[in-house]
């Protein structure tokens, strides 16, 4: 688990290596570094050099011997803390600048599983607004934990779902649950029966996701009068199914 978070904090395996086992031996020079982690003695060495130049490791020298400790984890948190009140000091600027560029992204793709949760939770960025869903039963049988909990998150953020998909027994149960959980279901088979996709129109964004085993993949696209388009185009078909379903 630790290993995971000080991935994110952008440390390499072996510099993770490095300062766990600084952590368990508090002042050590370079031999003792190596026997602890495994790694051979040119390699440690530059390691707790590149974790000096990052502040997280220093040293001392006795009788012409360098010994390093690490920083302790409270010390880390705070070297963090520290880098990200500059960073705030400078958002202002940076987001002048981009502001002044002229052309912007307006597509964003996402692969895997976290690509395919990174979407998902997109949706959840406004609250009290609607979202137009059409879902695929496919998606759905894929991580349903996670289905579970973003309706929960979903329902915690009063945001509310209108969704056409195709009427299985999964689809019906979910329908019963409707007014608990914010969101009103019609089944439109014609368009969605079988789909590997789903299609989410919400604020000026438009989300397409595949959820299976077999793949993972979503995009994001932004564009107001794309978005309102299909909103529109969304509501026709809404209406024209009416209660059938």
């Amino acid at each position: 688990m630790e290993f995971e978070v000080l991935k994110e904090l952008g440390l390499s395996e072996k510099e993770i290596k490095v300062y766990l086992a600084g952590l368990k031996l508090g002042l050590g020079n370079v031999s003792a570094y190596a026997d602890k982690t495994g790694l051979p003695r040119t390699t440690t060495n530059d390691l707790l050099k590149s974790l000096k130049e990052k502040g997280i490791a220093g040293y001392v020298i006795k009788s012409g011997v360098r010994y390093f400790n690490v920083v302790s984890p409270k010390e880390l948190l705070e070297k963090l803390q520290e880098k990200e009140k500059k960073l705030l000091g400078v958002l202002p600027e940076l987001e002048k600048l981009q502001k002044m560029s002229i052309t912007r992204p307006a597509v964003e793709f996402y692969h895997g599983i976290e690509g395919f949760k990174t979407v998902a939770n997109d949706l959840l960025r406004e609250k009290n607004s609607t979202i137009y869903a059409y879902v695929a039963e496919k998606n759905l049988q894929y991580l349903p934990i996670f289905h579970l909990q973003f309706r929960r998150r979903r329902k915690e953020r009063k945001i509310r779902v209108k969704m056409l998909t195709e009427k299985s027994e999964l689809t019906k149960n979910m329908k019963k649950k409707d007014k608990e959980e914010l969101r009103e279901t019609r089944f439109l088979d014609k368009v969605m029966k079988k789909s590997d996709i789903s299609f989410f129109i919400y604020g000026d964004k438009i989300a397409h996701i595949i959820a299976t085993e077999k793949e993972q993949l979503g995009i994001i696209s932004k564009n107001k009068a794309i978005a309102d388009f299909h909103r529109r185009t969304f509501n026709l078909l809404w209406y024209q199914v009416r209660r059938r379903s």
